[in-house]
């Protein structure tokens, strides 16, 4: 198979780019540069008519100085740069016609004279918090006082159309299996891990981040609901420079974090690194009502807890680029994150015949100690082979993934007069973890003069996951395995990848069309009864989009994109996690890939109002948190489903307003409707589904050239997910902002939750099974931070590198 699968796909991009020469346009392009030869990036560049001077298109140089017109009308014209320190420039008139339908003009720009100077410009204007891009939306990370001292996830649950449930799962515009990336590389963590690691991230080391809810074919197939890549700092200007920040957050518990960024960069190398630590603490009330239906009786559970945690999250990045000359770099980074906490949590579970009738009462106390390592590294390589835009580049990436943790239990139970009815039931979960992930990757670029763009790649990933997990008991003072609980699961799994995309843009519309072919090889092998689960399997991943402009200020777009979700590793090992006696996880190892083939259409007008509207078709849909009862005892388990199908259709709209010179105003309404149908869950056929809305807004006002404000809200209306029904919830956010010292000092104050009215209230839809789940975190939290730029700020024409490696780590 894997053979034929490679034969294919040459032939299908030979097939297409054969079909390239079929329609001629207009094209300006070159380069933009200084006296060295240097590449200049992101100047502006006009067509200016010199009939009239009259000024017929424009556009901005990418990031590699390289830029491109298209469809431009038969005439006469010149091309006029310009470029912040840097002196306008003019070019020779030249001529569009029947016989000259192309024009390549390099231009040189010279220095103004003049030295700028960071610290002495005052920045009034500032990016907005949102803003829409051609196929994602980006959240400015920096531009946000409400940003102020919070962690990567508390920001990410505050980006709009982003959502987390009550184990911290995210979703993006009410559906799960978001593709959750860092640096444009994929986590390989299963949620818990993954919201742990973003729990140790902070705000400070996020630069943007980048929502794409329908993927083109250059990015994996992975995500049914999209994909969200967080990207960090990078340090772009010449000389030595950096910033220290540090922040505290007070409210029941206390959180505070403080780190450093450095970054010294030369005509030929660019050094950059960052340390972070955070000491985090968290506050957590959970109550659970259920009724365990019985032959001829009902058994009811009341349960309140509490959960208190602290711990230690430390984090690094270092690399470094070398810039071998003006067309070739070579680059390297190490990412590590590093977390150590302790949970202790406490509970009592009243059993009785009504929820007025407890007989017995079960009290349950654990202690589990966490340790979670994570450190990848990246060898990077781009060569632009000429100016016209043709790159070549190649990454490869190891990564490893350790977790260690030791949980104690202590159960017993009591009679209402406080009296112990047995011998305390005391189990140990110890459950350690390695997980190495090894890829390799392979992107090419190659504009044609006829204005198409021909993109392919191919990529190869090798997981490998060992979980020994050990269930122990303790039996006259010592620790003894529990049989037919313990389990050793070794999973294995390797996905080859090739891809094609390509891009024209015409007179009256553009395109996007490509396909993706993934190959996936899996093993899962549970050493207790050597129960081997294995599947090969060939899937193809076609996107399409297509944009058109109706009018000057309006656009209308429509894209088609297929996606998978594999199972999470953690959620194929059958092992028994258990909370206590009557509550635990399970996984499940007949998992079967979710596949989604998903529709949209974009209104945009005036570049910055967006409507969309879409639908989304789902097969064999992962259920993460399907709740059972345990058909041999009064138990209730959680575990991994396979639902027949969903289906969803949504409508988006993105509305940024200008209130005032002084208030500026966004706005994100998110409304869908979710249809779930599965012939066969756990005996009975299960249909659930409604009509939901979702609204994010963020209001930002300037006090001052140094000052200004923040208010931001969430709300979410009822909602049936899956299997399970969730309450509203809703939230206020406050923040304030100040500079100091010629902008080289700012200060931030900002309070989350104001009215602290953020909670999960969730109840089962499973027919017959009678639970209802309020939990409530410590989200009202007083934060303050501080932080300071240092080094060296003048501006010169810095190179900028976008990493050659675009997916490498989400999922465990």
């Amino acid at each position: 198979m894997r053979s034929n699968f490679l034969k294919l796909i040459p032939t299908i991009v030979l097939t297409a780019v054969s079909h390239c020469i079929f329609a001629q346009s207009t094209l300006v392009s070159g380069k933009i540069q200084d006296e060295k030869g240097t590449l200049l990036d992101f100047a502006t560049i006009s067509v200016i008519s010199t009939q009239d001077s009259s000024t017929v298109k424009g556009t901005l140089a990418n990031e590699h100085g390289v830029y491109s017109i298209s469809n431009i009308p038969f005439g006469r014209y010149i091309l006029k740069a310009s470029l912040f320190g840097y002196k306008n420039h003019v070019s020779k008139e030249f001529v569009l016609n029947s016989d000259q339908q192309t024009a390549k003009i390099d231009l040189t720009l010279q220095p103004d004279g003049k030295k700028i100077n960071l610290n002495e410009i005052v920045v009034v204007a500032k990016k907005p918090f949102v803003e829409r891009k051609a196929d994602k939306l980006v959240v400015n990370v920096e531009s946000s006082s409400l940003s102020t001292g919070s962690t990567a996830l508390e920001v990410l649950q505050r980006s709009p159309g982003v959502s987390l449930d009550q184990n911290d799962n995210i979703s993006l515009q009410g559906k799960s299996g978001v593709l959750v990336m860092l640096d444009g590389k994929q986590t390989y963590m299963s949620n818990s891990d993954l919201a742990t690691l973003l729990k140790s991230m902070q705000s400070s080391e996020i630069q943007t981040i980048e929502i794409i809810t329908n993927p083109s074919a250059k990015y994996e197939a992975e995500g049914n609901a999209g994909i969200i890549n967080i990207v960090t700092k990078k340090g772009k200007m010449y000389g030595t420079n950096g910033s220290v920040n540090s922040s505290i957050s007070l409210a029941k518990i206390t959180r505070a974090n403080t780190g450093l960024n450095l970054n010294h960069r030369t005509e030929r190398l660019n050094l950059f690194g960052n340390f972070n630590y955070s000491r985090n603490a968290n506050l957590n009330r959970l109550d659970i009502d259920r009724v365990a239906s019985r032959p001829g009786e009902n058994v009811y559970f009341s349960q309140q807890s509490g959960n208190e945690s602290h711990g230690n999250y430390y984090s690094f990045k270092i690399g470094s680029d070398f810039f071998i000359n003006k067309n070739q770099t070579l680059g390297f980074f190490i990412n590590n994150y590093n977390n150590d906490d302790k949970e202790d949590s406490h509970s009592q579970t009243a059993i009785g015949k009504s929820f007025t009738q407890a007989d017995s009462l079960l009290k349950a106390y654990s202690l589990s100690e966490n340790r979670n390592r994570n450190t990848a590294y990246n060898l990077n390589y781009k060569i632009k082979i000429d100016s016209s835009g043709q790159e070549l580049s190649t990454d490869f990436d190891y990564s490893n993934y350790h977790k260690k943790e030791n949980a104690q239990y202590d159960n017993s139970y009591y009679d209402l007069s406080g009296n112990l009815l047995n011998t305390p039931f005391l189990f140990n979960n110890n459950s350690p973890s390695d997980i190495d992930i090894t890829s390799i990757k392979i992107d090419y670029v190659k504009p044609f003069k006829n204005g198409y763009k021909l993109e392919m790649g191919y990529k190869s990933s090798w997981v490998k996951s060992d979980n020994n997990f050990k269930y122990l008991t303790k039996q006259n003072d010592e620790w003894v395995n529990g049989p037919g609980r313990s389990n050793h699961f070794i999973y294995d799994e390797n996905v080859n990848a090739l891809y094609f995309s390509l891009h024209k843009t015409f007179k009256d519309f553009s395109f996007n069309a490509g396909l993706r072919a993934e190959q996936s090889n899996t093993k899962g092998h549970l050493l207790e009864n050597n129960n081997v689960v294995k599947r090969d399997y060939l899937d193809f991943f076609p996107t399409f989009f297509v944009t058109k402009p109706i009018t000057k200020s309006y656009e209308l777009s429509f894209s088609y994109s297929r996606r998978i979700d594999r199972p999470r590793y953690t959620s194929l090992n059958p092992f028994i996690y258990y909370l206590d006696e009557y509550t635990y996880n399970k996984g499940n190892p007949f998992l079967n890939p979710q596949y989604t083939d998903k529709f949209e259409l974009n209104h945009t007008l005036k570049g910055k109002y967006i409507v969309s509207m879409g639908y989304s078709l789902v097969h064999d849909l992962i259920d993460n948190a399907v709740i059972l009862p345990d058909t041999t005892n009064n138990a209730l388990y959680q575990t991994a489903k396979n639902l027949d199908t969903q289906n969803q259709y949504y409508i988006n709209i993105y509305a940024p307003f200008q209130l005032f010179p002084w208030w500026n105003m966004t706005n994100n309404v998110n409304a869908f409707h979710f249809d779930y149908k599965s012939a066969d869950l756990n005996g009975q056929n299960f249909r659930s589904g409604n009509f939901a809305v979702q609204y994010n807004m963020q209001h930002a006002f300037t006090i001052s050239k140094s000052m200004s404000a923040e208010l931001g809200g969430y709300y979410v209306s009822a909602l049936e997910y899956g299997t399970l029904k969730i309450r509203p919830q809703y939230s206020l956010n406050a923040g304030l902002s100040k500079n100091f010292l010629k902008n080289k000092l700012n200060t931030k104050v900002a309070v989350s939750d104001i009215f602290n009215t953020f909670e999960q209230r969730i109840s089962s839809l499973i027919s017959g099974l009678d639970y209802n789940l309020t939990q409530k975190h410590a989200t009202r939290l007083f934060r303050f931070s501080v932080s300071y730029k240092f080094g060296k700020n003048d501006i010169k024409p810095a190179r900028r590198r976008t990493s050659g490696s675009e997916e490498e780590q989400n999922r465990l």
